[in-house]
């Protein structure tokens, strides 16, 4: 059986790389978000607001009639 700062130690170290997990995660989002918003990718399907030149020349802009992705 474990001793108990064992546990402790493998509950601290699971709680820190949790957290540091979560931060990374949240920082990625940012940045994927802040440079699709910036159009900084370079794929168009990314971007949250697509451009007008961008779009597809049969859509319609009606999402029940046409399908933004092939």
């Amino acid at each position: 059986m474990p001793q108990p700062d064992s546990l402790d130690e493998e509950l601290r170290i699971y709680v820190i790389l949790t957290l540091l997990t979560k931060v990374w995660q949240s920082r990625v989002r940012f940045l994927v978000s802040t440079a699709s918003r910036l159009d900084l990718l370079g794929d168009r399907s990314t971007a949250l607001v697509p451009r007008r030149d961008t779009l597809p020349r049969f859509w319609s802009g009606d999402p029940n009639r046409d399908s933004f992705f092939f």
